[in-house]
């Protein structure tokens, strides 16, 4: 737009020369030239606008579509419409995706495999910091019901980027609940989110953790919590809260089965 405006000067000065020289004969023939290009450059200048113009306000409609149905609260969704402005989203970069991530984070709960997977390509390119503000909505995909691995890695690992301690420890209970994954990646995932906790609110899941260690008899997952949990189990402030059973006991059970 700026170069069409920039021609359209110059073509303006060229002429006003042109017109003050000693071509004053052949002025008829550079009005009409000037007429005729000054349209011509007009209508791309206008065409040009009007293009750029109406990709913004259909981007923008459609992630306000987005927006006005959620996952949670659509009754009839029309997942085909979803998966299509979902499409169109994915060709934009990086900074231009933030601009949408809660309609794209809300997706990530939706009942329908493709459109889940289409959400993830697009949270996957954004950097962690980008979902500082979308912390809880994250946590609350651990909880939404939905049987989906990969959606339960993407929010474990990036809650565990964040570091956002105080919405780990207000959803400590659907986090545990993740250790019961079928995806080793997640119940691993599960165990290095928990350590953000302070010992004396991790000291509550030890014991059911330990258990459930023992009964799937994962040597993997055992050596995971004692490298990531070792300390804060030996902690006074574990004790303190749980018990010497919750605390070194657990230690000394996982230390057996790895």
């Amino acid at each position: 737009l700026g170069t069409s405006q920039s021609s359209l000067v110059s073509l303006l000065c060229a002429l006003e020369e042109a017109r003050a020289s000693s071509m004053v004969r052949w002025r008829p023939c550079l009005v009409a030239a000037f007429v005729v290009l000054a349209v011509a450059l007009w209508v791309l200048v206008r065409t040009t606008h009007d293009s750029d113009s109406t990709g913004d306000d259909r981007l923008s409609s459609r992630s306000m579509w987005l927006k006005l149905h959620p996952p949670r609260q659509a009754r009839h969704d029309a997942e085909l419409l979803r998966r299509r402005i979902l499409s169109l989203l994915v060709e934009l970069g990086p900074a231009e995706l933030q601009q949408h991530v809660p309609q794209i984070v809300a997706s990530l709960e939706h009942g329908d495999q493709q459109v889940r997977q289409l959400a993830l390509s697009m949270v996957r390119r954004l950097d962690p910091s980008a979902l500082t503000n979308h912390a809880t909505a994250l946590a609350d995909l651990l909880g939404s019901g939905v049987d989906d691995d990969d959606v339960r890695l993407y929010a474990l690992q990036t809650l565990t980027s964040l570091g956002d301690m105080p919405t780990v420890a207000a959803n400590g209970a659907l986090i545990f609940d993740c250790l019961a994954a079928k995806e080793p990646a997640v119940r691993l995932a599960t165990v290095s989110l928990l350590a953000l906790l302070e010992p004396e609110d991790l000291a509550p899941y030890t014991l059911a953790a330990a258990d459930a260690v023992v009964q799937r008899r994962d040597v993997t997952l055992a050596k995971g919590m004692i490298s990531a949990w070792g300390w804060k189990l030996e902690s006074e402030a574990c004790r303190a809260r749980a018990g010497e059973q919750a605390c070194g006991g657990v230690l000394q059970a996982l230390g057996k089965l790895s």
